[in-house]
């Protein structure tokens, strides 16, 4: 028999592990080409969705990348280490080492050569329909298919490097291998001695998990220390570092202090199992718990905001605002009417105000602040507060009251056409529903009657304006009046600001962050499955020979499905649970910081259902698993 016999033979004799290898690089072959088309199309890239296509399409991509690189090199890793038996026999027959090397070289070229062929020919196929449902998805019209020679390119020139990297750590991992390791590998001991700082440190997990709660509630309850990004790192890492301690020192406290009792009595079998394999497990199961923290994260958070984007909408005071100054969005009054009474109107407010500039001499409306009377603000809003001359009140319109340095106690000179104005800021409080924010400044200021007709007879030629407020019985059904206001509102700093096209545009956005973080989540799922999928694969030899042993000494058919049913619930449902515990809290960290108590119950509602999701995918990843377990080890029953 020849050398290409034997590579023949060998090749036909374990199609089935081979199959699996070519699978997985198929798979990321494709997910890989078919998103590289969508940053090769140029009519995406030069359309209204640029910097999408630009920026967060290969953001995806690096991702995928990422993914694939350990996805591909855990797969080879696992396939070549499942075939250490195998090639100790081949060097025990005669064969050299440079033989080996050859043996294992050709098969994975033969193997990724095909990969990248299948997997080119089936992202082509699939292509057109990834395209036109990625476009139906983001809502993106008018935008034909194409296919462009560089998505072939990259993705051949990327999946040889990734090759490339693989050949060269399998080559340096066989250079250190001789027959012995090969053949012994299998009998190594798994299990290391227990010690007794294994169970201070388990017992120190389980404390950091309970304090993890306590520290959450403290956390999201005070604003300042919540909005400190460095609490919040030290707490994701504290999480993880509790994950870590419970399934690497509490699991092996937890399997050792059941010895003795009457549970390890009437589950010897699978608990010994289980002990021996916990040390080569524990590592996986913790990677596989960040996995799914991510991917619950990377799911629950777009799908509450896009549930959301109404609601957030209407935190808008207003349907429709815009403002008009002197210069600018001048619209006669009839015009107006006929535009903005095209659907009912609920309320409808004018408010006048004059703008003095934060630089003298300066006629820019970017360093502008408005000013308003207080006799408006009082009887606008039903507020009685009360400002001397020379005082006012500063309202922010962003976020964050105060932002422009003007909080209360401050001192601030405003510049008029012709003279300045020194106030005193006597409060100072974030309101966004008096006035609009359609002009440029994040605060607007409050003065008194008196100083506020001085300061506006003295600027109302070049520097006045009214606040147009607008409030809509059905406000879903402004877009054709937003349309066409705005063909009047042309000033570049005073644009027209509406609820639908907030609403639109957080749609949009959170469409694409959805997208974006489905793909990521999709990838960490896939990957954490498989890889337990292949780690238990790749382990079918050691317990096909652990089996045969056990039938010799009598365990039937029922008592081994029993063993690997309960060694595969370990493993597949022990990260999911972390996972789950994880994802709660730093989501829940999340939404208190950048949302608050106002949109918290959605957010915990959709992390829940995402939960259950994530929770039968995996029961579906570990049905499979089992039953190929099953079918694999039904030679030995008794």
């Amino acid at each position: 028999m020849t050398f290409k016999d034997v590579i023949r033979k060998n090749f036909f004799g374990n199609v089935k592990q081979y199959l699996s290898f070519f699978l997985c690089s198929t798979f990321s072959i494709v997910i890989f080409f078919n998103y590289t088309t969508l940053i090769y199309n140029k009519q995406l890239i030069e359309g209204d969705n640029q910097d999408m296509f630009r920026y967060v399409m290969p953001v995806t991509v690096v991702g995928i990348l990422l993914f694939s690189i350990f996805f591909l090199t855990y797969a080879s890793s696992a396939f070549v280490k499942g075939r250490n038996k195998e090639l100790g026999v081949y060097m025990s027959l005669g064969m050299t080492r440079k033989e080996i090397k050859t043996l294992i070289n050709t098969q994975n070229a033969v193997i990724n050569g095909t990969s990248l062929v299948v997997g080119l020919l089936i992202g082509t196929v699939l292509s057109r329909m990834f395209q036109l449902a990625i476009l139906k998805i983001l809502e993106i019209k008018n935008v034909s298919f194409h296919l462009d020679y560089k998505s072939f390119l990259t993705t051949a020139v990327t999946f040889f490097l990734i090759c490339l990297f693989i050949h060269v750590k399998t080559t340096k991992r066989m250079n250190h291998m001789d027959i012995t390791m090969y053949l012994k590998e299998d009998q190594a001991v798994d299990a290391k001695p227990y010690q007794r700082r294994d169970g201070i440190l388990g017992v120190a997990g389980v404390v950091l998990m309970v304090v993890q709660v306590i520290l959450l509630v403290l956390l999201t309850s005070n604003e300042e220390l919540r909005k400190n990004m460095g609490f919040l790192a030290g707490y994701v890492l504290i999480l993880f570092l509790a994950i870590y301690l419970i399934i690497a020192k509490g699991g092996r406290t937890l399997l050792e202090k059941c010895k003795g009792t009457s549970y390890y009595t009437r589950h010897m079998l699978e608990l010994s199992v289980i002990h021996k394999k916990y040390d080569q497990n524990k590592r996986i199961l913790f990677v596989l718990s960040i996995l799914s923290t991510l991917t619950m994260i990377f799911v629950a958070s777009p799908i509450s905001l896009l549930k959301l984007s109404e609601e957030i909408a209407m935190m808008e005071p207003n349907s429709v605002e815009y403002v008009e100054t002197v210069r600018e969005n001048q619209i006669c009054s009839s015009a107006l009417s006929d535009i903005l009474e095209k659907e009912k109107i609920k309320e409808k407010r004018e408010i006048p105000f004059v703008y003095l500039s934060t630089i003298d001499k300066d006629q820019r409306l970017e360093n502008a602040i408005p000013i308003v009377s207080l006799q408006d603000y009082n009887s606008k809003t039903g507020k009685n507060i009360a400002l001397r001359q020379g005082e006012c009140a500063n309202l922010g319109v962003d976020w964050i009251p105060g932002n422009n340095g003007m909080d209360a106690g401050s001192t601030v000179t405003l510049y008029g056409e012709s003279k300045s104005y020194t106030l005193q800021v006597a409060y100072a409080a974030h309101d966004d529903s008096f006035v609009s924010k359609t002009f440029p400044s994040a605060s607007v200021f409050i003065v008194n009657d008196a100083e506020y007709k001085s300061i506006y007879e003295e600027n109302k030629k070049t520097r006045s304006g009214i606040y147009h407020l607008i409030s809509y019985e059905e406000w879903k059904k402004t877009k054709p009046i937003v349309e066409e206001l705005s063909q009047y509102c042309t000033a570049k700093d005073l644009p027209v600001n509406s609820m639908i096209e907030q609403y639109e545009m957080l749609k949009k956005s959170y469409s694409t962050f959805l997208f974006v973080s489905i793909v990521l989540a999709m990838l960490f799922f896939i990957s954490g499955g498989a890889v337990l999928y292949l780690r238990q694969m790749g382990e079918l030899g050691k317990t096909k020979e652990m089996y045969q042993k056990l039938v010799g000494i009598g365990i039937t058919t029922k008592e081994r499905k029993q063993v690997t049913r309960k060694e595969l619930q370990l493993i597949y449902f022990l990260p999911v649970i972390f996972g789950a515990f994880a994802g709660t809290c730093i989501i829940y960290y999340l939404t208190n910081l950048f949302g608050g108590s106002d949109i918290l119950s959605q957010f915990m509602q959709t992390t829940g259902k995402v939960i259950l999701a994530y929770l039968a995918s995996q029961t579906v990843f570990y049905l499979i698993t089992k039953r190929k377990y099953d079918e694999e080890l039904n030679m030995f029953k008794k």
